[in-house]
């Protein structure tokens, strides 16, 4: 089964970079509400339909309707959240939903390094409840990011902005192998985005990422990631992505030299997330 590397990244991440890169289109103005407070809590909920680019009677066409919920709360410094999914294929006989992990993640404010820098610390938990994590025999795992943003208004260029998301993956499993080969304990990586703020309601985004994994046994896979989108904030606390994600190893077919092409049709996907806040 085809691997969607955007919702990878999002997976591994605790925090999206595209979030990141993207305020210079997203600012909020604040409105006065008297004696009101505002409220500490928030919820979103994302679909996102996604498909490779292999032609609709093709063998080899995959598509997904992945729906995800994630409930926030205000917590001191920080805000923590819980998440969860529901993924459906829409190529695949059955086309039965699957459920995804169950996430918890605390994410702090943002430390101010200096006027046009700051830090996010973030710790995710993921609890085993989607078909593939019980089938390697997960019982969880922890993740720990930090978003390091930086507004380039510092070089003149007001509309943009930079996003670098370092991030340790641990998982804790209960054999060193599953039921589909040795399960991975360790993933380290990178994530580096860069974000245009086109208009108030408009953005766009490149991303990319190196991910490096290593199973029980010593043994290192790396995966790479790239993501184009376009974003769009509408009314009612709406907002809809368009984008195109492609991903892979490395590895070139000899398994020596180093291959990566971010054009090829063959492994890249398009997909369209429309969400809202709440």
């Amino acid at each position: 089964m085809k691997i969607n590397w955007s919702i990878l990244l999002i997976l591994l991440a605790s925090s999206g970079a595209m979030a990141e890169t993207s305020t210079s289109a997203k600012k909020v103005k604040a409105v006065k509400s008297g004696a009101k407070t505002s409220k500490t809590w928030s919820i979103g909920l994302a679909n996102t339909i996604s498909t490779n680019l292999y032609k609709w009677d093709s063998v080899n066409h995959s598509a997904s309707n992945i729906t995800s919920l994630s409930l926030k709360n205000k917590i001191g410094d920080g805000r923590l959240s819980v998440s969860t999914s529901l993924n459906k294929p829409l190529t695949d006989g059955e086309r039965k939903e699957k459920v995804g992990d169950f996430g918890v993640s605390y994410s702090h404010k943002s430390y101010s390094l200096n006027t046009f820098t700051s830090l996010r610390p973030s710790l995710k938990v993921a609890l085993p409840f989607s078909e593939s994590s019980k089938d390697a025999d997960l019982r969880f795992a922890t993740t720990a990011s930090a978003v390091v943003s930086w507004d380039m208004t510092q070089l003149g260029l007001s509309k943009f902005s930079l996003a670098y998301i370092p991030l340790v993956k641990k998982n804790f499993h209960e054999y060193t192998a599953g039921l589909y080969g040795v399960n991975r304990e360790w993933t380290v990586g990178n994530i580096l985005s860069l974000g245009y703020g086109v208009t108030n309601w408009m953005s766009l985004a490149l991303e990319g990422g190196y991910l490096r994994n290593y199973t029980y046994g010593g043994t290192e896979s790396d995966v790479w990631t790239f993501d184009a989108a376009t974003s769009f904030v509408l009314p009612k606390k709406f907002g809809l992505s368009i984008g195109y994600s492609i991903g892979g190893t490395p590895l070139a077919p000899n398994g020596r030299d180093t291959e990566i092409d971010l054009f090829d049709t063959e492994k890249a996907s398009v997909y369209a997330t429309l969400s809202v806040s709440i």
